[in-house]
């Protein structure tokens, strides 16, 4: 994992990457909402420089679902 997704992450949910992490799905951090699913959405693409599919955007769940988004476009996380 690149230090791209960690600042990502961190500022997109305002804590600790690690915190976010081991939490299973984005549902399950208290402060997962609708607001931060766009703004997450909003910064994948602009961190990557990609345009997200609508099918894309559905899975965007959790960390490892990014990272497997990313690595289909053939990038890294």
């Amino acid at each position: 994992m690149t230090s791209r997704l960690k600042s990502m992450i961190e500022a997109v949910f305002d804590e600790d990457f690690e915190s976010v992490e081991t939490a299973g799905t984005f549902s399950e951090i208290e402060s997962w909402d609708s607001l931060n699913y766009i703004r997450l959405v909003v910064a994948i693409q602009a961190e990557f420089g990609i345009e997200l599919t609508p099918q894309e955007i559905q899975q965007i769940k959790s960390i490892p679902a990014i990272r497997e988004i990313l690595k289909a476009r053939g990038l890294q996380s």
